[in-house]
Protein backbone atom coordinates (compact mmCIF):
# COMPACT_ATOMS: atom_id res chain seq x y z
CA UNK A 1 0.00 0.00 0.00
CA UNK A 2 1.48 3.53 -1.11
CA UNK A 3 0.29 7.06 -2.05
CA UNK A 4 0.68 7.94 -5.63
CA UNK A 5 -0.02 10.14 -8.32
CA UNK A 6 -2.37 9.60 -11.47
CA UNK A 7 -0.94 11.11 -14.75
CA UNK A 8 -4.29 12.28 -15.62
CA UNK A 9 -2.84 15.38 -13.33
CA UNK A 10 -0.71 16.30 -16.21
CA UNK A 11 -3.55 16.06 -18.94
CA UNK A 12 -3.08 17.87 -21.95
CA UNK A 13 0.87 17.05 -21.28
CA UNK A 14 1.53 13.75 -23.35
CA UNK A 15 1.74 10.65 -21.13
CA UNK A 16 4.87 9.22 -21.88
CA UNK A 17 6.28 13.06 -20.29
CA UNK A 18 4.24 12.83 -17.44
CA UNK A 19 5.21 9.02 -16.63
CA UNK A 20 9.28 10.23 -17.26
CA UNK A 21 8.95 13.21 -14.61
CA UNK A 22 6.70 10.84 -12.38
CA UNK A 23 9.61 8.53 -12.39
CA UNK A 24 12.81 10.75 -12.07
CA UNK A 25 11.16 12.14 -8.97
CA UNK A 26 10.75 9.58 -6.24
CA UNK A 27 7.11 8.15 -6.58
CA UNK A 28 6.51 5.08 -5.39
CA UNK A 29 3.49 4.37 -7.65
CA UNK A 30 1.83 5.72 -10.26
CA UNK A 31 -1.82 5.64 -12.42
CA UNK A 32 -1.06 5.82 -16.01
CA UNK A 33 -4.06 7.24 -17.93
CA UNK A 34 -4.03 6.58 -21.47
CA UNK A 35 -5.10 9.50 -23.59
CA UNK A 36 -4.74 7.93 -27.19
CA UNK A 37 -4.94 4.79 -28.35
CA UNK A 38 -1.62 5.07 -30.36
CA UNK A 39 -0.53 4.92 -26.65
CA UNK A 40 -0.39 1.31 -25.83
CA UNK A 41 1.59 0.37 -28.28
CA UNK A 42 5.10 1.08 -30.14
CA UNK A 43 7.71 3.63 -29.52
CA UNK A 44 5.31 5.69 -27.47
CA UNK A 45 4.28 2.61 -25.34
CA UNK A 46 7.80 1.74 -24.86
CA UNK A 47 9.01 5.10 -23.49
CA UNK A 48 6.71 4.80 -20.63
CA UNK A 49 7.36 1.12 -20.07
CA UNK A 50 11.26 2.34 -20.52
CA UNK A 51 10.64 5.07 -17.93
CA UNK A 52 9.17 2.27 -15.35
CA UNK A 53 11.52 -0.22 -15.70
CA UNK A 54 14.96 2.15 -15.09
CA UNK A 55 12.90 3.41 -12.28
CA UNK A 56 11.82 2.17 -8.72
CA UNK A 57 8.28 3.03 -9.58
CA UNK A 58 5.22 0.71 -9.36
CA UNK A 59 2.32 1.16 -11.53
CA UNK A 60 -0.60 0.48 -9.61
CA UNK A 61 -3.30 1.05 -11.92
CA UNK A 62 -4.53 1.98 -16.08
CA UNK A 63 -7.15 4.47 -16.56
CA UNK A 64 -9.27 4.41 -20.33
CA UNK A 65 -8.95 6.99 -22.45
CA UNK A 66 -12.34 5.98 -23.91
CA UNK A 67 -13.82 5.84 -20.44
CA UNK A 68 -16.28 8.35 -22.11
CA UNK A 69 -17.46 5.93 -25.00
CA UNK A 70 -18.05 3.23 -22.47
CA UNK A 71 -21.88 3.65 -22.39
CA UNK A 72 -22.39 3.32 -26.31
CA UNK A 73 -19.36 0.98 -26.69
CA UNK A 74 -19.94 -1.10 -23.67
CA UNK A 75 -23.32 -1.25 -22.33
CA UNK A 76 -25.77 -0.66 -25.53
CA UNK A 77 -28.00 -2.84 -26.56
CA UNK A 78 -25.79 -4.05 -29.31
CA UNK A 79 -24.32 -7.05 -28.80
CA UNK A 80 -22.02 -6.90 -31.55
CA UNK A 81 -20.91 -3.39 -30.14
CA UNK A 82 -19.43 -4.98 -26.61
CA UNK A 83 -18.05 -7.61 -28.13
CA UNK A 84 -15.93 -4.94 -30.37
CA UNK A 85 -15.88 -2.83 -26.97
CA UNK A 86 -14.39 -6.05 -25.23
CA UNK A 87 -11.62 -6.13 -27.86
CA UNK A 88 -10.36 -3.14 -27.38
CA UNK A 89 -10.38 -3.34 -23.38
CA UNK A 90 -8.49 -6.38 -23.66
CA UNK A 91 -5.28 -4.15 -25.47
CA UNK A 92 -6.23 -2.16 -22.09
CA UNK A 93 -5.65 -5.07 -19.88
CA UNK A 94 -2.46 -6.28 -22.05
CA UNK A 95 -0.85 -2.99 -21.15
CA UNK A 96 -1.63 -3.52 -17.84
CA UNK A 97 0.59 -6.58 -18.38
CA UNK A 98 3.22 -5.30 -19.24
CA UNK A 99 3.55 -2.27 -17.03
CA UNK A 100 2.91 -4.80 -13.80
CA UNK A 101 -0.68 -3.07 -13.53
CA UNK A 102 -3.09 -4.83 -11.49
CA UNK A 103 -6.19 -2.90 -11.84
CA UNK A 104 -7.97 -0.85 -14.61
CA UNK A 105 -10.19 1.66 -13.75
CA UNK A 106 -14.11 1.74 -15.55
CA UNK A 107 -16.58 4.61 -15.55
CA UNK A 108 -19.64 2.13 -17.09
CA UNK A 109 -23.25 3.83 -18.31
CA UNK A 110 -24.76 7.08 -18.04
CA UNK A 111 -26.59 7.80 -14.73
CA UNK A 112 -30.08 7.94 -16.12
CA UNK A 113 -30.17 3.97 -17.78
CA UNK A 114 -31.26 2.44 -14.52
CA UNK A 115 -34.10 0.36 -17.17
CA UNK A 116 -30.78 -1.16 -18.30
CA UNK A 117 -29.33 -2.11 -14.98
CA UNK A 118 -29.16 -6.23 -15.54
CA UNK A 119 -27.52 -5.55 -19.06
CA UNK A 120 -24.85 -3.78 -17.37
CA UNK A 121 -24.24 -6.34 -14.32
CA UNK A 122 -24.12 -9.05 -17.01
CA UNK A 123 -21.77 -6.53 -19.09
CA UNK A 124 -19.85 -5.58 -16.05
CA UNK A 125 -19.70 -9.55 -15.43
CA UNK A 126 -18.05 -10.51 -18.76
CA UNK A 127 -15.42 -7.41 -18.66
CA UNK A 128 -14.39 -8.75 -15.15
CA UNK A 129 -13.90 -12.32 -16.09
CA UNK A 130 -12.24 -11.13 -19.48
CA UNK A 131 -9.58 -8.74 -17.22
CA UNK A 132 -9.36 -11.86 -14.18
CA UNK A 133 -8.53 -13.86 -16.84
CA UNK A 134 -5.22 -12.13 -17.82
CA UNK A 135 -4.37 -11.02 -14.03
CA UNK A 136 -6.13 -7.94 -13.74
CA UNK A 137 -9.02 -6.69 -11.61
CA UNK A 138 -11.56 -4.51 -13.46
CA UNK A 139 -12.54 -2.19 -10.82
CA UNK A 140 -15.78 -0.38 -11.11
CA UNK A 141 -15.26 3.50 -10.17
CA UNK A 142 -17.93 5.85 -8.37
CA UNK A 143 -18.53 8.98 -11.20
CA UNK A 144 -20.76 11.65 -10.64
CA UNK A 145 -22.46 11.65 -14.17
CA UNK A 146 -22.72 7.34 -14.43
CA UNK A 147 -24.96 4.76 -12.78
CA UNK A 148 -22.03 4.40 -10.84
CA UNK A 149 -23.08 7.57 -9.07
CA UNK A 150 -25.79 5.56 -6.90
CA UNK A 151 -25.26 3.58 -3.85
CA UNK A 152 -28.14 1.68 -4.77
CA UNK A 153 -26.97 0.34 -7.47
CA UNK A 154 -23.69 -0.21 -5.91
CA UNK A 155 -25.15 -2.55 -2.74
CA UNK A 156 -26.99 -4.18 -6.21
CA UNK A 157 -23.70 -4.85 -7.86
CA UNK A 158 -21.76 -6.60 -5.07
CA UNK A 159 -24.94 -8.58 -3.82
CA UNK A 160 -24.90 -10.13 -7.57
CA UNK A 161 -21.76 -10.51 -8.49
CA UNK A 162 -20.20 -11.65 -4.98
CA UNK A 163 -16.42 -11.85 -5.77
CA UNK A 164 -16.45 -11.12 -9.31
CA UNK A 165 -16.27 -7.06 -8.45
CA UNK A 166 -13.95 -4.30 -7.39
CA UNK A 167 -14.62 -0.79 -6.95
CA UNK A 168 -12.61 2.85 -6.91
CA UNK A 169 -13.55 5.40 -4.75
CA UNK A 170 -13.11 9.05 -5.77
CA UNK A 171 -13.64 11.65 -3.41
CA UNK A 172 -14.14 14.31 -6.01
CA UNK A 173 -16.96 11.94 -7.89
CA UNK A 174 -18.83 11.75 -4.50
CA UNK A 175 -18.56 15.53 -4.13
CA UNK A 176 -20.22 16.30 -7.38
CA UNK A 177 -22.47 13.06 -6.80
CA UNK A 178 -23.94 15.08 -3.18
CA UNK A 179 -23.59 11.63 -1.87
CA UNK A 180 -20.71 11.64 1.28
CA UNK A 181 -17.45 9.18 0.94
CA UNK A 182 -18.75 7.60 4.10
CA UNK A 183 -21.72 6.19 2.35
CA UNK A 184 -19.73 4.97 -0.63
CA UNK A 185 -16.72 3.40 1.29
CA UNK A 186 -19.88 1.13 3.80
CA UNK A 187 -20.85 -0.03 0.82
CA UNK A 188 -17.13 -1.04 -1.04
CA UNK A 189 -15.90 -2.08 2.34
CA UNK A 190 -13.24 -5.09 1.55
CA UNK A 191 -13.99 -4.96 -2.60
CA UNK A 192 -12.52 -1.80 -2.58
CA UNK A 193 -8.75 -1.80 -4.20
CA UNK A 194 -8.06 1.88 -5.45
CA UNK A 195 -8.68 5.51 -3.90
CA UNK A 196 -8.11 8.69 -6.25
CA UNK A 197 -7.58 11.17 -3.55
CA UNK A 198 -8.21 14.99 -4.07
CA UNK A 199 -9.45 17.81 -1.41
CA UNK A 200 -12.12 20.43 -1.14
CA UNK A 201 -12.85 23.93 0.47
CA UNK A 202 -16.20 26.00 -0.12
CA UNK A 203 -15.67 27.21 -3.10
CA UNK A 204 -13.41 24.59 -4.90
CA UNK A 205 -15.06 20.69 -5.34
CA UNK A 206 -11.19 19.69 -6.58
CA UNK A 207 -7.86 20.85 -5.00
CA UNK A 208 -4.03 18.92 -4.21
CA UNK A 209 -4.40 17.34 -0.97
CA UNK A 210 -3.61 19.33 1.66
CA UNK A 211 -4.96 22.36 0.13
CA UNK A 212 -8.91 21.78 1.61
CA UNK A 213 -10.43 21.14 4.69
CA UNK A 214 -10.74 17.16 4.06
CA UNK A 215 -10.00 15.26 6.71
CA UNK A 216 -7.59 12.78 5.04
CA UNK A 217 -7.03 11.28 9.08
CA UNK A 218 -10.73 10.03 9.20
CA UNK A 219 -10.57 8.98 5.69
CA UNK A 220 -7.94 6.72 5.95
CA UNK A 221 -9.11 5.30 9.40
CA UNK A 222 -12.41 4.14 8.06
CA UNK A 223 -10.93 2.70 5.36
CA UNK A 224 -8.68 0.24 6.41
CA UNK A 225 -11.43 -0.50 9.57
CA UNK A 226 -13.18 -1.56 6.17
CA UNK A 227 -10.61 -3.85 4.92
CA UNK A 228 -8.83 -1.66 2.39
CA UNK A 229 -5.56 -2.87 1.10
CA UNK A 230 -4.87 -0.77 -1.82
CA UNK A 231 -3.09 2.02 -3.28
CA UNK A 232 -3.85 5.64 -2.92
CA UNK A 233 -3.27 8.06 -6.22
CA UNK A 234 -3.37 11.73 -6.55
CA UNK A 235 -6.00 12.48 -9.13
CA UNK A 236 -6.82 16.23 -10.08
CA UNK A 237 -7.03 18.79 -12.76
CA UNK A 238 -4.28 20.58 -14.65
CA UNK A 239 -5.72 24.01 -13.18
CA UNK A 240 -5.79 22.64 -9.63
CA UNK A 241 -2.17 23.82 -8.95
CA UNK A 242 0.32 25.51 -10.71
CA UNK A 243 3.93 23.44 -10.28
CA UNK A 244 4.41 19.87 -10.58
CA UNK A 245 6.24 20.42 -7.50
CA UNK A 246 3.32 20.89 -5.62
CA UNK A 247 2.03 17.18 -6.69
CA UNK A 248 5.32 15.64 -4.99
CA UNK A 249 4.24 18.00 -1.73
CA UNK A 250 1.16 17.02 -1.93
CA UNK A 251 1.93 13.14 -2.20
CA UNK A 252 4.38 13.43 0.94
CA UNK A 253 1.64 15.41 2.86
CA UNK A 254 -0.47 12.23 2.31
CA UNK A 255 2.09 9.47 3.10
CA UNK A 256 1.85 11.47 6.53
CA UNK A 257 -1.80 9.68 6.94
CA UNK A 258 -0.35 6.20 5.80
CA UNK A 259 2.02 5.95 8.19
CA UNK A 260 0.07 6.54 10.82
CA UNK A 261 -2.69 3.97 10.10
Amino acid sequence: MSVGISTACFYPEITENAVRYLCENGVPSIEIFFNSACEMQGEIFSKVKSSVLQSSVRVTSVHPFSSAFEPFMLFSEYERRFEDGLELYKRYFDACNALGAKTLVLHGDKADRKHCDDRYIDRFYRLFSAAKSQGVTLAQENVAYCRSNDIEFLKRMKAELKDDVAFVLDLKQARRAGVCWREYASVMGNKLVHLHANDYDETHDCLLPGKGITDFSEIYSCLYKNGFKGDSVIEVYRLNYSEHSELISSMKYLEGFEEKK
